[in-house]
């Protein structure tokens, strides 16, 4: 435009935008930590740097390129940002709900919840390698101040974990 802002993707390439940071994304969620039954638990079965681990760091960092790179083909399209921010909250959403419980359990937690939020975490590192933000999309001046709290409030908890073996 004439303030030299690029303009979003035609509604065409959107679309198809879309479906791929969505294909991703899901793929991104789902990408295995590990392999483990919790009831035939073997020691370290997740832990070092395991085959398994290994993969999930290859998986993890060729699906973190992957929407890097559509990041910078379409730097202005809206549901890249929409999409990223969505991951960004719900990871973080996950991470303090386990530390949550993390807390009212005295820092006792099951193997679930040690992957829960491992891959949690680094789902948050990824996305803000992409340029995911937490957005405050308050109307007035007051709600804009409270999500910023929030969100000030977000990243001291998450700041303040501690990482324990389970």
């Amino acid at each position: 435009d004439k303030d030299g802002n690029m303009l979003p993707p035609p509604p065409t390439i959107e679309m198809l935008l879309s479906r791929a940071v969505n294909f991703t994304l899901e793929q991104l969620r789902l990408v295995s930590v590990c392999n483990y039954d919790e009831n035939n638990i073997v020691a370290d079965s997740c832990g070092g740097r395991s085959t398994k681990s290994g993969e999930f760091a290859n998986h993890f960092a060729i699906l973190i390129n992957q929407l890097m790179v559509l990041k910078k083909s379409y730097p202005s399209s809206i549901i890249m940002s929409q999409s990223l921010n969505a991951l960004l909250r719900s990871s973080l959403d996950t991470v303090l709900e386990v530390q949550g419980r993390l807390n009212k359990e005295d820092g006792k937690c099951s193997v679930n919840d040690a992957v829960k939020m491992m891959k949690s975490m680094a789902i948050i590192y990824g996305v803000l390698t992409v340029g995911a933000e937490l957005g405050t999309d308050g109307k007035t001046v007051e709600e804009e101040k409270q999500k910023l709290d929030a969100t000030i409030d977000t990243c001291i908890a998450v700041l303040a974990l501690h990482f324990k073996k389970p």
